[in-house]
């Protein structure tokens, strides 16, 4: 790996050593979830969160409008090549950028993001394992308000096939008419899947569970990955991974990514997409 490059994950100690050679570019992914009376979650902005505390010199990705299609009838659709080029700019990102993302959370934003750039081209981004939380355990610095002023960046989106699948790929898959396996990152008892708030409840059948939650560390909230892709033997295997809206789901492809898998894509409507179609197969329990 030469200097410029970044491996997939770093730690905070890594971090901080490095921040002060001031090629980094640090990215705050964080989304904030509101539980709704009637079942279901509202998704609000994280800057709010970002203003409150942050890593030092950081800036502020909106997932919610920045990095989603605004167009999209569901949320957190990955933007067309222009909308993302546009957000990544705003950033100050260029072709040369080296970026380490986090959130304050499960770091499944900042794996959402990681996939994305990776999708339109971009290899020098990182994700922090273990997000704001490991940074402050470690008892490294933190500062607060607005992110500073930046110059535009002059990143150029390159498409990239081979990250995201679309609806009609996952039903061939579960017709036995493509090779895959389904990988469902929601927990089984997740009310998302059970309760039926979408307006039908269930997952995809023939799905293998590998709640992206469980891949962390209770203790520290760092990624320990074990045994939980143990039934997907084959790394060249083509996986699918899902999950609501595409975003936990990013955070098992990063995952599988991280082990060695060289085929997986991540299917972007997920099941609130999967189950606008009256006809397509869903099956409750385990």
């Amino acid at each position: 790996m030469s200097v410029n490059e970044l491996p997939a994950l770093v730690d905070a100690e890594w971090l901080a050593s490095t921040l002060p050679e001031g090629d980094i570019i640090t990215i705050d992914t964080t989304v904030l979830s509101v539980a709704r009376s009637g079942g279901g979650v509202e998704w609000r902005s994280g800057r709010e969160s970002f203003e409150h505390e942050h890593i030092p010199g950081s800036r502020f990705a909106d997932l919610l409008e920045a990095f989603s299609s605004p167009d999209a009838q569901l949320v957190f659709t990955r933007p067309d090549s222009h909308g993302f080029q546009t957000a990544a700019r705003a950033l100050g990102i260029g072709p040369d950028s080296r970026v380490v993302l986090y959130d304050n959370a499960i770091n499944a934003f900042s794996a959402r993001l990681w996939w994305l750039f990776r999708s339109f081209g971009h290899d020098r981004v990182a994700v922090l394992d273990g997000g704001l939380q490991a940074w402050k355990a470690a008892g490294h610095t933190l500062e607060s308000g607005l992110a500073a002023p930046v110059d535009a960046g002059i990143f150029v989106a390159e498409p990239r096939d081979g990250f995201f699948v679309e609806r009609a790929d996952v039903l061939a898959v579960v017709n036995g008419e493509l090779r895959g396996t389904l990988v469902c990152a929601l927990p089984p008892e997740n009310p998302e899947v059970d309760s039926g708030f979408r307006g039908r409840p269930g997952r995809i059948p023939g799905s293998v569970s590998v709640p992206a939650a469980d891949m962390l560390s209770p203790q520290t909230g760092t990624l320990a990955l074990t045994t939980q892709f143990d039934e997907l033997a084959d790394q060249d295997e083509p996986v699918i991974t899902y999950c609501g809206g595409g975003i936990s789901a990013s955070l098992d492809a990063f995952a599988l990514t991280l082990l060695g898998y060289r085929n997986v894509r991540v299917y972007d409507g997920s099941l609130n997409e999967w189950v606008l179609d009256v006809n397509a197969p869903l099956v409750v329990g385990l």
